[in-house]
């Protein structure tokens, strides 16, 4: 059994963020209260991708345990979850960015470490390279990053080095 994590926006749905701007001015909506409200119906109603979810449920199939870690901010978690129960999307956990201070690569570095994960992949490069430099920090000997039609890939492929730290 392995542990897989995937992404949320841009991988298993169209990410929706372009509706958080203004329509005639193309300025940012800074307010977070609008930016829920306005995302509430195209979260609800965006299709997910199917090859993400075909995925998704071969990986479950396979007997492994799929997790959803997404920068999204757990302020709009319940909103999340609601759309995986209605296109029926199965996962074993979901970990969503509770303080936006915190960077995504850094919380999605940080969740995987702690998970157990050995595969993620992500619509952003830059991290999948964090999630890449956590995997050898965590002592894994070969970590490959690729891309594919879901997203960026990246796999801690052989068994772990014993980390020693020196005092």
């Amino acid at each position: 059994m392995a542990i897989v994590g995937i992404d949320v926006d841009g991988v298993i749905a169209e990410n929706p963020w372009k509706i958080w701007y203004w329509p005639f001015s193309g300025k940012p909506i800074r307010n977070r209260v609008v930016r829920v409200l306005l995302a509430t119906p195209c979260y609800i109603f965006r299709h997910p991708k199917s090859k993400a979810v075909e995925w998704i449920r071969e990986q479950r199939e396979a007997g492994n345990k799929v997790f959803v870690v997404s920068g999204i901010y757990g302020i709009i978690g319940w909103l999340v979850r609601c759309w995986f129960k209605l296109w029926k999307i199965p996962f074993d956990g979901i970990y969503l960015r509770k303080d936006p201070r915190v960077s995504q690569p850094l919380f999605k570095a940080r969740v995987i470490s702690t998970i157990g994960c050995t595969l993620f992949i992500d619509d952003r490069e830059d991290i999948i390279k964090a999630i890449a430099k956590q995997f050898r920090l965590d002592g894994f000997r070969k970590v490959t990053i690729s891309k594919n039609e879901l997203g960026y890939v990246v796999v801690a492929e052989e068994e772990k080095m014993e980390v020693v730290t020196l005092i």
